[in-house]
């Protein structure tokens, strides 16, 4: 039963590292999307959705190297 166990944990570990890539990954698909809106407004939200994929980023490498 506990090895059963350990392999799920296993299992939710990968699941989450694929996880936090594909969030990443999905946030700078983001960046860009909006249309007829202010510079400004753009600038903040490319920054905003860079900013969170960087932050994915980091967890994921944080993650990997801890487990």
């Amino acid at each position: 039963r506990w090895h059963e166990e350990e392999l799920l944990v296993v299992e939710e570990m990968h699941q989450v590292l694929a996880f936090f890539e594909w969030k990443a990954v999905w946030w700078l698909s983001q960046a860009s999307l909006r249309t007829n809106i202010t510079p400004a407004l753009s600038h903040g939200l490319s920054a905003n959705a860079h900013k969170q994929a960087s932050i994915l980023t980091r967890l994921a490498t944080k993650f990997t190297h801890l487990w």
